[in-house]
């Protein structure tokens, strides 16, 4: 396959394994941009994402919905507002200035899943083929690395899997689970090396899976087993990966998911508008939370302002204590002067008296 215009992304939900994973796509020849060079050292620990598409995709999310997203993929009305709002030709224009020569591109951040509506259209725009690596992790394990509050974790799981499954289609693809990964990741390279037909440098992999990928950078690692809480959004994602861990371990097909995808797209729904209010809740959390920030920020100055003020008042005053010991000071020797020339006057006196006499 071309490698010439050609861009590779790296999906999933935050702390998925989606690091480790973009780092080990330059084993098989994979540019991650100007920022990172092909290093000998693997030792250095890095989110490995362009900081320019990091802040293009931050705005997008923020000019959506005016706070940061978590959850809902952008819907065709608002890929379209994007497109009329300049974002189409300024994603274009970026991604054909990060391309480098005679390799693929490859680019990683979390909201790239949530907005792969807009940059389908983005490479479609440009002339990029597009290929997708797709990080899959244990739900439950996923959901204790989060800070929110579980539910909204498993829906946010359940989310950005559903999208990158739904527009990743007729694409190539390829779904690698983050503990599979952690077990043996150089076996995971091979499958995806193999499924985007790149080939694999034999020395990068092996510095890869001895000095870069290691257990203890998995952080909760949950084993998977049944679900103890009477949480449906839990138990729908538990049940999505049982099916997509399949895939994962290879032993289906993503065709023989399509049916299972229905199902879980329509499930979806069912739970949209709750989650579209959710949203809202975090849009209101989100501004509240600004604004205390704003308050303290104020406060904080006031109170800067009102030390220095304290401070120049203090100064002040003992400037002006200074200067009253000065001036008692003059005083007392003006005080003494006069008091020498009277004793001064008082002899010439005498000394006159005695002359005349």
């Amino acid at each position: 396959m071309k490698n010439q215009q050609r861009v590779i992304l790296v999906l999933g939900v935050p702390r998925s394994g989606t690091s480790v994973l973009t780092k080990g796509m330059e084993t098989m020849g994979v540019s991650l941009g100007p920022e990172y060079g092909t290093q000998d050292s693997w030792k250095k620990q890095d989110l490995w994402e362009d900081p320019d598409f990091h802040t293009l995709n931050l705005t997008m999310v923020h000019f959506i919905k005016g706070h940061e997203r978590d959850i809902l993929s952008v819907t065709d009305k608002e890929v379209e507002i994007l497109c009329k709002k300049g974002f189409l030709a300024q994603a274009s224009e970026l991604l054909l200035q990060k391309f480098p020569e005679n390799m693929p591109l490859g680019i990683k951040d979390p909201r790239f899943s949530i907005l792969l509506p807009f940059w389908k259209k983005v490479f479609l725009h440009a002339r990029f083929h597009p290929s997708f690596v797709i990080a899959l992790r244990n739900p439950l394990s996923f959901a204790r690395a989060q800070t929110q509050h579980q539910e909204q974790s498993f829906s946010m799981w359940i989310s950005y899997l559903l999208s990158c499954l739904e527009h990743s289609r007729d694409h190539e693809r390829i779904l690698v689970d983050y503990d599979e990964l952690i077990k043996n990741s150089e076996h995971q390279m091979k499958r995806i090396a193999q499924a985007l037909e790149l080939t694999i440098n034999p020395r990068y992999l092996e510095s890869y899976c001895t000095e870069y990928v290691h257990p203890l950078g998995r952080r909760f690692h949950e084993p998977f087993g049944l679900v103890h809480h009477d949480d449906y959004c839990e138990q729908f994602a538990v049940n999505m990966y049982s099916q997509l861990l399949k895939v994962a371990q290879d032993n289906i097909g993503f065709q023989k998911l399509e049916v299972s995808l229905k199902k879980w797209t329509s499930q979806f729904r069912g739970i949209h508008s709750l989650l579209v209010l959710a949203e809202k809740n975090n849009g209101t959390i989100y501004q509240i939370k600004k604004t205390l920030q704003q308050v303290d920020a104020s406060i904080h100055q006031a109170h800067k302002e009102m030390t220095q003020k304290s401070y120049l008042m203090a100064s002040s005053c003992l400037k002006i204590h200074q200067r009253k010991l000065e001036i008692t000071s003059l005083l007392c020797e003006q005080e003494e002067r006069l008091r020498q020339l009277q004793n001064l006057q008082q002899s010439l006196e005498i000394q006159n008296r005695l002359i005349a006499s």
